[in-house]
């Protein structure tokens, strides 16, 4: 793990605002771990990006789909962070891979909860994924460091318009040709 430090302050201000409910501040907190992981290309800091979304969209759900136990769950959740924040500052990177792993599949959880959260994890790291792939890093390597396939990225860039943003598209054959003679007079 490359930004340590970094990640503990993440996630320490995730639990607090995971207790107050702040789904706002969760999912800047999540936004500004993936524009930090797009320079490091940290894949703990991907991840970590994607548990904290994940944590706000169940919060944002919360009552109207899961009525009392995504309180539950969000302190089961506390508590990994809780661990995971324990095992960095320990320098235990294994144990806080460890807890971020347990996050997901707590024996604490209803089963059925845990299958909506499965689901929310899975869009959540496509979700993230555009948004890598939104500052530059490329398809292959984004829909490798979350595990997912490339088409899945694809698809989801596809209806979000990252491909149409004005910083994705290129010069034209003949301005580029230009540009290269240009280069060497």
């Amino acid at each position: 793990m490359k930004e340590v430090k970094h990640v503990i302050s993440v996630l320490k201000n995730a639990e607090k605002a995971a207790i107050r409910e702040d789904i706002v501040a969760l999912k800047k907190l999540s936004d500004m771990t993936i524009h930090s992981s797009v320079i490091s290309q940290d894949e703990d800091n991907v991840m970590v990006a994607v548990i904290i979304y994940v944590l706000s969209k169940v919060i944002e759900r919360g009552e109207k789909y899961y009525k009392g136990d995504y309180k539950k769950y969000v302190s089961v959740y506390v508590n990994f962070i809780k661990q995971a924040v324990y095992a960095l500052e320990k320098n235990d990177e294994i144990k806080f891979r460890e807890s971020i792993k347990e996050m997901f599949s707590s024996k604490e959880l209803d089963p059925e909860l845990r299958g909506h959260i499965s689901d929310i994890f899975r869009k959540a790291k496509i979700n993230k994924a555009s948004k890598i792939y939104e500052h530059g890093i490329s398809m292959g390597k984004t829909a490798e460091i979350l595990g997912i396939s490339i088409w899945e990225l694809a698809e989801y860039s596809g209806q979000t318009g990252i491909a149409d943003s004005p910083y994705s598209k290129t010069m034209d054959i003949k301005k580029r040709v230009n540009n290269a003679v240009e280069m060497f007079k």
